[in-house]
């Protein structure tokens, strides 16, 4: 990674350069208290309310359409014990409507989408993947790991067992990410148009990736970082 003083260069477009059309879609909140993720805060600090965000990304030329993250899944009897606990006394979710009803509501049918991106495999990211029985699910290398020792295996493991469809998941090698761009050593030109980068951002879960997505054909972007950085004071230090 660069240093707070290199300069960040993202890849100019170029002739007729294709895009992504971003589209955020409500995926459930969960209640993140601030001491668990910053040092030396104080447990009476007020807990925000975050949403746990899901994303349509459209490719302007083809329209192909990639979803990033699936939020969390409505249907909680999935949960283990330890990801219960944690609900339970820390961190109280509300799933009014989940990523498949957000797309529905869109006029985009779930059953439609072929490629779901998840930046890792904690509860409140991986959704439900059967409401998604034709898309191809895209981790990062580590995750597979995780995936094969869920609880009881692991009795402290925060995975939900058979996220994925084993037949229909691919875990990128990080010998994938062979580009290197705005200050990001490890990237992957999805589309090998420039439109869609999948950034290796390892730290916090195994296997963790991020989405740069270009916006515009003349260089606008925005960056899905998954659980790269839950508050702001992480940055500032």
């Amino acid at each position: 990674m660069s240093t707070s003083n290199d300069p960040v260069t993202l890849p100019p477009p170029a002739p007729n350069q294709a895009y992504m059309i971003v589209s955020a879609l409500e995926a459930g909140v969960i209640d993140v208290p601030p001491h668990l993720i910053v040092a030396d805060v104080s447990k009476d600090e007020k807990i925000p309310t975050c949403p746990s965000l899901s994303f349509l990304l459209k490719h302007s030329k083809t329209g192909e359409k990639v979803v990033f993250d699936l939020g969390i899944r409505k249907d909680i009897s999935k949960f283990t014990p330890p990801i219960m606990n944690l609900v339970n006394e820390y961190m109280p979710i509300n799933v009014p409507q989940d990523a498949a009803d957000s797309l529905a509501k869109g006029g985009v049918p779930p059953e439609t989408i072929k490629t779901i991106i998840v930046s890792h495999a904690h509860f409140d990211h991986v959704g439900d993947h059967t409401l998604f029985p034709n898309a191809t699910f895209i981790l990062g290398e580590g995750a597979d790991l995780v995936l094969s020792t869920p609880y009881p295996v692991d009795p402290s493991s925060k995975v939900i067992p058979n996220s994925f469809p084993p037949d229909r998941t691919k875990f990128l090698e990080r010998s994938a990410f062979s580009d290197s761009l705005a200050g990001f050593p490890a990237a992957y030109d999805y589309f090998q148009d420039g439109s869609l980068y999948i950034i290796d951002s390892p730290g916090h879960f195994p296997g963790h990736i991020n989405v740069l997505a270009r916006t515009s054909s003349n260089g606008s972007w925005i960056y899905l970082a998954g659980d790269t950085c839950h508050d702001l004071r992480l940055l500032r230090g």
